[in-house]
């Protein structure tokens, strides 16, 4: 299946319909040569620290993850092709979502509801403090990148009890592990065929978005959370599979 699914047959077509938009979206500002998501877009976008195409899951990879988790199958590596946006502030994080929404690169209707995770921020209480701050900003009060992100720690820290994640339990990840992902499925069309009988075939192909601030960005590189680690424990759960007694 691994081999002959339909990214392997229209590799290229997938890839573009699926990144061009994104990367079409960001461009390098002239002055600071920082990245910024929808430059014209009102508030001037979204300035990002990073924006990364994830490297495509090899047949090796697949593998250990289906040896790793013996509930998978071939039809649920939903994450073949996905990307990560890396912003300089928490609250650029959601916005980045919105972004995606309203410049129809992604659609809420095609995301897929089990596969989303919200580790980064409860939601419940992000939405609070934007209520308070747009409260401050009918008052004509600015509001600084600072105090929004001072707000939004006080928040957290009082109302902890009431945080509400949307957490997706990953064994390999680990509970440190803070980000914002959700599988979306975007529409392909390849033509088909020559001459008469050309024709577009039409289907749908999940990815992985990835989002994060800069500060959980650089946490979650460090210690047990980093990725060659989260690796090894994949690859050491595989063995235990395989290999089962003879390991002892």
């Amino acid at each position: 299946h691994l081999k002959n699914d339909l990214f392997s047959a229209f590799r290229d077509e997938i890839q573009a319909q699926i990144l061009k938009p994104l990367q079409d979206a960001i461009v390098e500002d002239d002055m600071s040569g920082s990245l910024v998501m929808g430059p014209n877009l009102p508030g001037g976008g979204v300035k990002l620290h990073k924006f990364e195409i994830k490297p495509f899951k090899t047949t090796a990879s697949s593998v250990v993850k289906l040896l790793a988790r013996p509930e998978r199958v071939a039809l649920t590596i939903l994450d073949k092709l996905g990307v990560r946006f890396v912003t300089k502030s928490l609250f650029d994080s959601f916005s980045t979502i919105k972004i995606l929404r309203e410049q129809n690169m992604m659609s809420f209707a095609h995301v897929i509801p089990d596969q989303s995770n919200n580790t980064l921020y409860p939601i419940n209480l992000f939405m609070e403090v934007m209520e308070d701050l747009q409260k401050q900003a009918e008052f004509g009060l600015e509001i600084s990148n600072d105090e929004i992100r001072e707000k939004l720690n006080q928040r957290l820290e009082e109302q902890a009890s009431r945080a509400k994640f949307l957490e997706k339990g990953n064994e390999f990840s680990g509970p440190e592990y803070r980000f914002l992902k959700f599988i979306n499925r975007k529409l392909i069309t390849v033509n088909i065929g020559e001459g008469e009988n050309k024709r577009a075939f039409r289907f749908f192909y999940p990815f992985e978005v990835q989002i994060m601030d800069q500060e959980t960005y650089n946490r979650n590189l460090a210690g047990p959370m980093a990725h060659d680690e989260y690796k090894n424990r994949q690859r050491k759960k595989a063995r235990e599979r395989v290999m089962g007694d003879h390991l002892l």
